[in-house]
């Protein structure tokens, strides 16, 4: 097969394009190609280095659109989509979440099947090595999701006015929404604070 000639091509190689691309070329007997306008994020620690991220946005690892001035939207907005390898997960400030329980099992319900929380949270236990307690967490997957520690004094000021407002202290990520608590955050990040955006993991 020429250098030019693939069996896949891979239009974008941002969060969901790099996935997919990862797991066409689990199958030795093909090729694939990733096609992506920014640049790659490898050893780049403007990118990968998770406190830099602010300084990413209306750089030249952003598209920077902006955005039509609306009425009570401040007159001037933009929308950050990033222009790199690993797409917005190089891009953002890493925060993580499962999705819903119920919004999944609505999907299912409304006819996308395979797509329940029962058959997807296994999915994110084989995804992820998550520092969190609990038996439903994998510890082995290629995505690092810690626990940001209490070290912002800014942070551990809300969570104690939450709590004097009577709002709990809940864990995010165990399976089951919050509609009412606070916490740290989990995020995409080893210990070292280095992202672990899908070009990374």
């Amino acid at each position: 097969m020429k250098a030019d000639e693939f069996d896949y091509v891979v239009v974008g190689g941002g969060t969901a394009g790099s996935v997919v691309a990862a797991r066409l070329s689990e199958d030795p007997s093909v090729t694939v190609c990733v096609l992506e306008a920014g640049p790659s994020d490898v050893g780049d620690d403007d990118v990968l280095r998770l406190e830099r991220w602010m300084g990413l946005l209306e750089s030249g690892y952003d598209w920077d659109y902006p955005v039509e001035p609306q009425a009570g939207g401040n007159g001037f907005l933009r929308h950050a989509r990033a222009k790199v390898l690993g797409g917005c997960s190089s891009h953002n400030s890493c925060i993580a979440f499962w999705a819903p329980a119920e919004d999944l099992d609505d999907w299912a319900a409304g006819g996308c099947a395979g797509w329940s929380a029962a058959d997807l949270f296994p999915l994110y236990r084989r995804l992820e090595n998550n520092d969190a307690p609990g038996d439903h967490h994998g510890r082995t997957g290629p995505v690092r999701l810690r626990t940001l520690k209490g070290g912002d004094p800014c942070g551990a000021a809300l969570l104690e006015a939450c709590a004097q407002a009577g709002i709990p202290t809940v864990p995010f990520n165990t399976g089951r929404t919050v509609v009412r608590g606070a916490n740290w955050f989990q995020i995409n990040s080893d210990e070292n604070n280095i992202r672990q955006s899908s070009s990374v993991a």
